[in-house]
């Protein structure tokens, strides 16, 4: 990390004396909070970036891509390698050597909602939110293994404030307030359309979100690690809040990044098709690693397999796992790269705070990935592990999740032998995690027949059902195994 003294020269030799100047204007005991969005990050790497932006320098092509190995989860998950994986899974879980951490820095814009994303509410029948059903599943899991579960959540300066008084307010959803710490992800500055470093009208650096891959030096800032080592955890299970159906700490997922003595882990899921606006985890110039949709010529993204499936289909989830050891790693060495895009920003002091373009700078949590030794892919199933919420309507909708959501749970009664009638399968369903996690929690309430004319809930102590989707009006105890009819 480079000193205060070495950041001034730097940005003095790189175009950004007005930084300096606003800085020596700063009393010296006010200068190192004034420099703060500078200080502990690779600096010259963000401008090196900046720099071949502005110069609109071409990344280069791919001189060879090639699939990579993955771990087939979605059609092989029966192959008796992948009980032994749970099982290791389980025992680390059992342990109390996994922690899990939550990037949820953005907004609900995009959905319509005012809030942080994760208070958006999501449940099909509750309207239970992004967070309570992410941490009734980790309070389910620490109740079935008897450990606790240390739960990061990486916040943004704008929902900071607003996430924690929701989790004050739930009570934490249940979980003990010692067992969940929330932290502020990093900035970085924003520069002018000429790539000099945006003042606001104070003069002070104007910053931006240092994107998910900020995430290594927020959890080194706020001291997680270092939590997380109190607590016994050796791994890190890595999700984004945009995804309702991700399986949280995941026993098998965790149970191959063990097995395969990763750094980190990476689950894929098939992309839609070739047009989808995803990046791709595949092996370029020899390096494994996620290749963004724009870096994917179009004559390689259309290929396809003998079956007519596409060749390069191994789409990002944005759920990773890691080893703590790895990524405290990443975050000491300042290797991860900066992605530069034009952006509508706030003007400079100089030109009274109008709109102008400018350029934003992010880190992504992926780029990891060539740095880590034994990486491990793993393919999954989309329809059971990936529906994330981005758009209002259409593709990636809320609407699209909770369909999503109430197939899983259908799927979830009829693997553990509960018979759905037709018009039952026909309604919106919901499981609590505190109830069931999986088909094993549901086998253990010995159900047997859902024939149910209206959305159906399964809470912490009953089923419940009504004409009215989001007021459920009565319930029976799940503890009696008679058949559930509504009285029509």
């Amino acid at each position: 990390m480079l000193t205060m003294n070495e950041v001034m020269e730097l940005l003095a030799n790189r175009g950004q004396g007005h930084v300096v100047d606003a800085a020596m204007r700063r009393p010296p005991s006010d200068r190192l909070r004034y420099c703060d969005t500078v200080l502990g990050i690779d600096l010259e790497g963000l401008l090196d970036s900046l720099d071949a932006a502005i110069l609109a320098q071409p990344k280069p092509s791919p001189r060879s891509m090639a699939t990579p190995d993955c771990v087939d989860l979605e059609n092989d998950h029966l192959d008796p390698s992948f009980v032994e994986a749970r099982e290791v899974g389980e025992a680390m879980l059992a342990r109390g050597e996994v922690a899990c951490i939550l990037v949820a820095g953005g907004q609900g814009t995009r959905l319509g909602w005012s809030g942080p994303k994760g208070t958006f509410p999501i449940g099909p029948v509750s309207d239970r939110s992004l967070f309570q059903l992410f941490a009734e599943s980790i309070l389910a899991l620490q109740r079935r293994f008897g450990q606790s579960i240390p739960w990061g959540i990486m916040t943004g300066g704008q929902n900071h404030v607003a996430t924690a008084q929701f989790f004050t307010t739930n009570d934490y959803f249940g979980l003990s307030p010692n067992t969940v710490r929330l932290f502020q992800q990093g900035a970085v500055p924003t520069f002018d359309s000429g790539g000099k470093i945006i003042l606001d009208h104070a003069g002070e650096i104007m910053g931006a979100p240092d994107g998910h891959g900020g995430v290594f030096r927020a959890m080194e800032k706020a001291d997680i690690f270092a939590w997380f080592g109190e607590s016994g955890a050796k791994h890190v299970f890595y999700f984004q809040v945009d995804n309702p159906l991700c399986v949280v700490a995941d026993p098998v997922f965790l149970g191959i990044h063990a097995e395969r003595r990763a750094e980190m882990s990476t689950k894929v899921v098939s992309k839609r098709s070739a047009t989808e606006r995803v990046g791709v985890v595949a092996v370029v110039d020899g390096t494994l690693r996620v290749i963004e949709y724009l870096e994917i010529p179009s004559s390689v993204s259309q290929l396809r397999e003998s079956d007519g499936k596409l060749t390069f289909r191994a789409a990002n989830t944005g759920i990773h796992a890691f080893s703590i050891e790895f990524m405290e790693y990443v975050a000491r060495s300042h290797r991860l790269p900066y992605h530069v895009t034009k952006k509508q920003l706030p003007g400079s002091m100089e030109i009274n705070g109008a709109t102008v373009d400018g350029w934003k700078a992010e880190q992504f949590v992926f780029d990891a990935l060539p740095m880590a030794r034994h990486p491990s892919v793993v393919h999954v199933s989309r329809k059971r592990e990936f529906s994330p919420v981005k758009s209002s309507n259409g593709q990636d909708s809320p609407e699209e999740a909770r369909e999503a959501l109430c197939e899983h749970y259908r799927s979830m009664l009829r693997s553990s032998g509960v018979r759905l009638s037709e018009k039952a399968r026909e309604q919106p369903i919901e499981i609590s995690p505190v109830v069931a996690v999986d088909e094993i929690d549901l086998r253990r309430l010995n159900l047997q027949t859902l024939d149910i004319d209206g959305p159906i809930i399964l809470t912490h102590d009953s089923f419940k059902f009504s004409t009215s989707e989001k007021h459920p009006t009565t319930s029976a105890p799940f503890s009696n195994p008679a058949r559930l009819t509504s009285e029509s």
